[in-house]
């Protein structure tokens, strides 16, 4: 996803649409040191692709049989699906797994506190943006 396609998304989505001008307005930077397998929450999508003091911004993309380890989900976020598929979740605490039809141009919000890894078990490549809400 560059950089215009996720400025389109933010503007889309009301409560959203005032980090798309401060996203546009940002310096193109790497990463924050931390993000990613030495994270000991483990990172919640597969390319960070925007933080500030109020949220962090995801790219989630997932191959076919392709799997996002075991993370936690510290803040409240919602994700925009850009490319469906099926996705199946483990939980940390061996409650039973369970799949998700997330169809192109689903939208969903979901609360703080889910520990869980996720694989597409779909055909189709998956992807996803997931913004976290600091606060």
């Amino acid at each position: 996803m560059d950089r215009r396609e996720l400025m389109s998304f933010l503007a889309g989505v009301p409560v959203l649409a005032a980090f798309a001008d401060e996203i546009a307005a940002a310096p193109l930077t790497q990463p924050p040191a931390g993000v990613g397998a030495d994270d000991p929450l483990g990172a919640v999508g597969t390319k960070l692709l925007f933080e500030n003091a109020r949220v962090k911004v995801w790219e989630f993309a997932l191959e076919p049989g392709e799997l996002i380890p075991m993370h936690t989900h510290t803040m409240d976020y919602l994700f925009h699906v850009y490319e469906g598929s099926t996705l199946e979740a483990t939980f940390a605490d061996n409650s039973p797994a369970k799949r998700f039809d997330l169809k192109t141009g689903d939208v969903r919000f979901v609360g703080k506190g889910s520990r869980h890894a996720a694989r597409n078990v779909g055909a189709k490549r998956y992807v996803e943006v997931l913004v976290e809400m600091k606060g």
